[in-house]
């Protein structure tokens, strides 16, 4: 990771602070919020390019600039924070296309500052003032090398990892209107406290959120949520695949899960079939999906050398499948029914494996266990709060289970903790997906003593947990 780069994501997410949202905001509400919500914006995008240095990751740093300039900030703002942190937002997402990969030495640091008309010079200089006026902001520039102690990822924004004094009253403000049951501000809340203490959030789940799309983000913070609770929904459930399936019964108002009887050589020859007769069908449009594409070749090498390596058969398939996701995104490929199917099929065959093939799920649970664990009493206790919630709009045999994992996870640790953790929060997963429906959220109204839309912020209460302690 480059130096400057990191010190521009450091100095945009250290910069959030003077433009927190707080319960006292009163001051021309409506375009203050699009501008903090691009702020924040920002400072995710340059977090997940500093990390991920793609063209994919570059289009969301090019949107929000665009964004951000497109704002009459100094009209409205005159000359205050606001202003200063919204320009330093756009100086530094118009630096880092200048930069270079390797531009980390002393040399390269000083002929960039040095260059009154390159735009790591505007960012610079857009940010000093702030610094000047907010000492806690200031580190960086003090050193000749800014940065070059926070070179890695998941490094706190300060040394003590602690909020300094005279941001104190703001982030406390900013606390308690992201707390309150469906705010807006949860997600970035919880990101600025990884960002905080260096306790990211993963870095593949910020790059999903970087890449929502512009209309969300025009239409304020409440539409960029939903987006997000979406995203981080199906991001738990691919991480934690689970051999049933959760479902909804419309008759009862009730969720139960059923069993999905697979044979993993079975399971294995139909993936196959599919993806091949998917991919044969994705040829024949007019996407840009062909033989050189990325995702064209990780199928072909799958099917022609792969047939018996299930976990080689779901990690080929799984970066075919980043790779059409991205390439949508950043207009590789550009959006058609048969590539959509593609990717469809790929998405199921990546989880089904590791939901049901003993050897991809092994493995797989060799790689997330380690991040499964639960130690504060907060969240144990919040865990057997809201599982009584989801018990009561549950059939017998799940609110069991739920009861039971809930709590082996509030009294356990290690493995047996981390098996628990697993199906929980692996179903919860599912049963937030599934209520997405609104006609889901009228039954649970109808038939059970918790409102639906209650359910839904149980469900996200415990997604949000589960991420913020998700260790990347």
């Amino acid at each position: 990771m480059s130096i400057i780069k990191n010190f521009l994501a450091n100095s945009s997410a250290r910069a959030l602070f003077l433009v927190l949202p707080g319960s006292g905001q009163t001051k021309a509400v409506k375009e203050l919020t699009r501008i903090q919500l691009l702020c924040f914006r920002a400072a995710l995008s340059l977090n997940v390019l500093a990390v991920f240095p793609t063209s994919e990751a570059r289009l969301p740093v090019i949107k929000v600039r665009k964004a951000l300039e497109s704002t009459q900030i100094g009209t409205i703002f005159g000359h205050t924070s606001t202003t200063l942190v919204a320009a330093g937002q756009i100086a530094a997402t118009r630096s880092v296309f200048s930069l270079t990969d390797s531009a980390s030495s002393s040399g390269a640091w000083t002929s960039l500052n040095d260059n009154p008309s390159g735009y790591f010079h505007q960012a610079y200089m857009m940010f000093k003032p702030v610094a000047e006026a907010w000492p806690a902001i200031a580190s960086p520039f003090r050193t000749e090398q800014p940065g070059q102690s926070e070179v890695e990822w998941a490094a706190p924004l300060w040394a003590d990892s602690e909020i300094p004094g005279e941001f104190e009253e703001a982030f406390r403000s900013f606390e308690e209107v992201a707390s309150h049951a469906l705010s807006p501000w949860s997600f970035w809340h919880l990101w600025l406290l990884g960002r905080l203490t260096g306790v990211e959030v993963d870095p593949l789940l910020q790059k999903r959120i970087a890449q929502i799309e512009d209309f969300a983000w025009d239409a304020g913070p409440e539409a960029v949520a939903i987006e997000i609770d979406r995203i981080q929904a199906e991001w738990l459930a691919e991480q934690l695949p689970q051999s049933d399936q959760v479902s909804f019964d419309s008759a009862t108002g009730l969720f139960f899960t059923q069993q999905v009887p697979l044979d993993a050589v079975t399971l294995v020859e139909t993936t196959l079939k599919q993806v091949e007769f998917a991919r044969s069908v994705a040829a024949k449009s007019n996407c840009g999906f062909n033989s050189n594409s990325t995702a064209w070749m990780y199928i072909e090498f799958t099917l022609e050398s792969c047939r018996g390596d299930a976990n080689a058969i779901e990690q080929n398939l799984e970066i075919a499948l980043q790779d059409i996701i991205g390439g949508l995104k950043d207009s590789t490929y550009q959006p058609d029914g048969k590539l959509t199917a593609l990717e469809q099929v790929l998405d199921r065959a990546v989880t089904d494996l590791r939901a049901h093939h003993p050897d991809v799920a092994e493995a797989w649970e060799a790689r997330v266990k380690h991040k499964l664990k639960l130690a504060k009493s907060s969240q144990k206790q919040l865990i057997i709060e809201r599982a009584t919630e989801l018990i009561s709009v549950s059939h017998d045999q799940l609110g069991t289970e739920l009861e039971l994992d809930a709590k082996t996870i509030s009294t356990t640790a290690g493995e047996v903790q981390s098996s628990a953790i697993r199906r929980f929060f692996g179903r919860v997963a599912q049963m937030r997906i599934v209520i997405r429906s609104s006609e889901v959220v009228k039954r649970i109204d109808a038939s059970s003593g918790y409102k639906g839309t209650r359910i839904v912020q149980t469900l996200q209460s415990l997604i949000d947990l589960i991420v913020g302690a998700w260790s990347g």
